[in-house]
């Protein structure tokens, strides 16, 4: 009986050292401070000093404690608490009990030899077995902050600046997953990496939408009509019948404007099932990489990566390839959140355009710049303003603050699931909620769009470069 009780009080002290119990039943002994980083901050760049997380180090605990804790977790299955951190998000029902197949993200790439004091997840901890990932479960995925702590050492490099030292920032509970800034540049990733089968089970059929549509009648039309006003933009200088590659293109939103300017269009997409209804004259290509399309060298006029970037494995590849099939002087034209942005550091763990764990990293302006030129372009400009993607990132992300709604909530609303996925499972009263604040909001939202623009701090973010002649690297 007294050994009962001293599990159980050794068992409260461990608390706070895991989000769930049972991660404290696979916990080991030991503890290693991780060294002090130097921070170098500059003006688009995150503020070093308030990321990160602090990582305490587990007691040691016997057999019969690991026992009882284990057995606990799974008699209890309680979400965590989130007192400590202002302005998490975390939803009112637990997502692991009630999405039992959550992530699929329980392999992931972590050599050996990282798995040290030194690196992000303690020794011996292994991610939870996961069944397939549902759309709907993605967006509703809390977001934690994490306590600001030592850099941690020895990451895969960073695809920026190649820096291996990294601060936790946010974390997805129930899950291995953690969001770590480069000390260096700024640069936000996705740590542990997911493998190849984990990435392909974030992008269900339910998050492309029925066929050719992705939302809701009015919206999906909004988005297209905000869309065909935006060709201005890509196709201003192209000489007639100029070859245009979109990279990620999806259903083809810019690519039939394109075609009925006169232009040649070409698509590249990872998943079929991403391109139906895109338009016919569109020439798309499904492959896993730009580069296992296998384009021909300098043959395309313009190649647009909009907000793609953030989701592929391997970001500076992408651009070297881009650069070995962009005819010299063509045009590169790539989008992406703004990590560094005034809308991103007032939402923190909130922030729409967080993504988790569909971004896999997140660029400060000034490290998107950076990859870009070091790749072989030169910045021609920035800019700061997206009728489609800043106004709502301020709406979504003011609501995620709300404990009253799930998080993404309105999102899930006005997108349009395919045929065989259920409704968003909303009752009428909270839909006419999220319908009347997004009408409520949508003024402050533009208003604080603009004036971000203005500051140059947008929430997302398109850089215009052209080709150099040679990669600088």
């Amino acid at each position: 009986m007294g050994r009962e009780v001293r599990a159980q009080r050794r068992l409260v002290e461990v608390g706070e050292l895991e989000r769930e119990v049972i991660h404290v039943a696979r916990a080991v002994a030991g503890s290693r401070a991780a060294e002090p980083a130097e921070r170098r901050v500059d003006r688009d760049e995150v503020d070093q000093r308030a990321a990160g997380a602090q990582l305490h180090e587990p007691e040691r605990l016997d057999a019969p404690l690991l026992r009882a804790a284990e057995h606990a977790a799974v008699e209890a299955q309680r979400p965590r608490h989130v007192a400590d951190a202002e302005h998490d998000v975390v939803e009112p029902a637990d997502l692991d009990r009630a999405h039992p197949g959550l992530l699929a993200a329980a392999t992931v790439v972590e050599p050996r030899e990282r798995r040290d004091a030194a690196s992000l997840d303690r020794p011996g901890v292994t991610p939870h077995a996961r069944g397939p990932v549902a759309d709907s479960d993605l967006y509703a995925l809390p977001v934690r902050s994490l306590r600001p702590g030592d850099a941690l050492a020895c990451l895969p490099a960073c695809p920026v600046c190649a820096g291996e030292r990294a601060v936790p920032r946010f974390e997805v509970p129930g899950s291995p997953l953690r969001l770590v800034v480069c000390t260096a540049c700024g640069t936000g990733r996705l740590h542990p990496f997911p493998d190849a089968d984990a990435l392909r089970a974030f992008y269900p059929g339910e998050y492309y939408g029925e066929p050719g549509r992705k939302f809701r009648g009015l919206i999906e039309r909004l988005v297209r009509l905000v869309g065909a006003r935006h060709i201005g933009f890509l196709s201003r200088s192209l000489r007639p019948g100029a070859r245009v590659l979109d990279v990620g293109c999806g259903r083809g939103v810019i690519l039939g404007p394109l075609a009925d300017r006169g232009f040649e269009v070409h698509g590249v997409e990872i998943h079929a099932e991403a391109t139906a209804g895109a338009d016919p004259r569109a020439k798309i290509r499904i492959a896993p990489s730009l580069a296992d399309a296998h384009f021909d060298s300098e043959c395309f006029d313009e190649i647009v990566v909009w907000h793609v970037l953030e989701h592929l494995a391997d970001p500076r590849a992408t651009l070297a390839e881009a650069h070995r099939i962009l005819r010299p002087g063509g045009r590169l034209i790539v989008a992406v959140p703004n990590f560094a942005s005034l809308q991103a550091r007032w939402s923190g763990p909130a922030w729409f355009h967080l993504d988790l764990p569909r971004h896999l990293f997140h660029f400060p302006v000034s490290a998107l710049r950076r990859l870009v030129g070091e790749t072989g372009f030169d910045v021609e400009s920035e800019h700061h303003f997206s009728l489609r993607q800043n106004p709502f990132g301020w709406i979504q992300s003011a609501l995620n603050r709300r404990a009253a709604f799930p998080r993404n909530a309105l999102y899930e609303l006005l997108h349009r699931h395919a045929p065989a996925a259920q409704s968003p499972p909303f009752d009428a009263a909270t839909r006419l909620r999220l319908w009347l604040w997004l009408v409520l909001l949508s003024p402050p939202a533009l208003a604080a769009s603009l004036a971000e623009t203005c500051l140059q701090s947008g929430a997302t973010v398109h850089l215009v470069a052209t080709r150099s002649a040679q990669r600088s690297t």
